[in-house]
């Protein structure tokens, strides 16, 4: 067991909500603060909501500052910590195993058809952030994932290199995405859409969540482990575009693999290979027709112009064969706007 001691009323306690918020947070004093007044605009338009935050061994005044938060903020905030001894900070004390205690404890305050969100302490939700996710839902998703972008001052503070490469692989997987959505569409999730899965915007069904035996238990990647798990269990996940959240940029980020630690590596230059999510356009395709490869070689981001211009060249082909149902799309990126 991960012990969670209450800073607030215990949970057994608390009364069930229709929909929680989960947040993991590890000294996050300079930006937890944001994050709870974007939330508090997200609850004025969304009706009753609870946040849970999980201050997961923290040595800062994270968990002062949310405390403090509770007289301004229009939704209960439970705030707990986290304290990991012994065998479960080896098996646990990862970032994903502190999204799970969060989510956890989250779902405890649940009303049984219940909507469990989570996003990060470092991140500001869009006003109609709760709204959209809960309207996701009630449109027939068991799980709904939004999209994320870096604050603008923290790409500005990447080196030109970096932000061009970032500015193509977003060009690449928006092409990606529209592609699958198009070549094999689904009713549950049509175009536009999006194929990002970020703990920065999640949402699900409490039903879902337990279904599937809560967050899988891996160290790093347990968002995009969701989301896979869900699929697998037939579960109906909607990548919707209109779901926006803002997340810092930042270089020193609190999983050793996650999302800063890339970006610093490609900011002192290193790194050529894109991540997985971003396969060479021969290995899409060959997915997409359901031809098992045992091996994917990682794609090189100095082939990202050439396989955008293969890409795109798909997906205007398959937008004429469609022409009548995809009026109004924009335009793909010609050659000139990736140098």
């Amino acid at each position: 067991m991960q012990p969670l001691a209450d800073l607030a009323p215990p949970i057994a306690a608390q009364p069930r909500y229709s929909a929680v918020v989960a947040i993991p947070a590890r000294d996050e004093a300079e930006r937890i603060g944001a994050c709870l007044d974007a939330l508090a605009d997200a609850a004025a338009q969304a009706g009753p909501v609870a946040v849970l935050l999980l201050a997961d061994r923290c040595a800062d005044a994270t968990v002062e500052i949310a405390t403090a938060a509770r007289a301004r903020v229009p939704y209960a905030l439970v705030v707990v910590r986290r304290v990991l001894v012994g065998s479960a900070l080896r098996n646990a004390g990862d970032a994903g195993g502190a999204r799970r205690a969060a989510m956890d404890a989250g779902a405890a305050l649940l009303a049984p058809d219940g909507v469990l969100m989570t996003t990060d302490a470092d991140t500001r939700v869009a006003p109609d952030w709760i709204a959209r996710n809960r309207a996701a839902i009630a449109a027939g998703a068991d799980a709904a994932a939004g999209r994320v972008t870096y604050l603008r001052a923290d790409d500005r503070a990447l080196p030109q290199a970096a932000r061009r490469r970032e500015r193509l692989e977003r060009i690449y997987a928006r092409l990606l995405a529209e592609l699958r959505a198009r070549a094999r569409p689904d009713p549950h999730d049509p175009w536009p859409r999006h194929d990002m899965a970020s703990g920065a915007s999640l949402a699900l069904t409490l039903d879902a969540y337990r279904r599937i035996g809560g967050l899988p238990r891996v160290p790093v990647g347990e968002d995009r482990a969701l989301v896979d798990a869900l699929r697998a269990a037939g579960a109906r996940v909607r990548h919707c575009p209109r779901i926006r959240v803002t997340t810092s940029g930042r270089l020193d980020g609190r999983a050793s693999a996650g999302a800063a630690a890339t970006r610093r590596l490609r900011a002192e230059g290193g790194d050529p290979f894109c991540g997985p999510d971003l396969p060479a356009l021969d290995d899409a395709l060959a997915c997409l027709a359901g031809v098992r490869m045992r091996a994917q070689a990682r794609l090189c981001a100095s082939a990202l112009p050439g396989e955008i211009e293969r890409a795109g060249a798909l997906v205007r082909m398959l937008r004429l064969r469609s022409a009548g149902a995809c009026r109004g799309d924009n335009p793909v990126p010609a050659r000139s706007g990736l140098r």
